[in-house]
């Protein structure tokens, strides 16, 4: 969910402001950060061992990780 810059500005300047002086309000209240979520899943391992080591292509996919790269 985005916030709304128009929310964050004096409603009473807001009003009696002009276009220009309107849009620079808003423009000086908008984020200028993003955010990256990235979902990852486990590895892939062997569900009938005992154990349940990762395989040799988990291994290798959790390596990938590690790279800069790898996402």
């Amino acid at each position: 969910m985005r916030r709304n810059p128009v929310n964050l500005v004096d409603l009473k300047k807001y009003s009696e402001a002009d276009n220009e002086t309107q849009k620079t309000m808003i423009k000086g209240k908008t984020p200028k950060a993003s955010r990256n979520i990235f979902l990852i899943r486990h590895g892939q391992y062997d569900v009938d061992s005992k154990e349940r080591n990762l395989t040799h292509l988990g291994t290798v996919n959790a390596s990938s990780l590690k790279k800069p790269n790898g996402l």
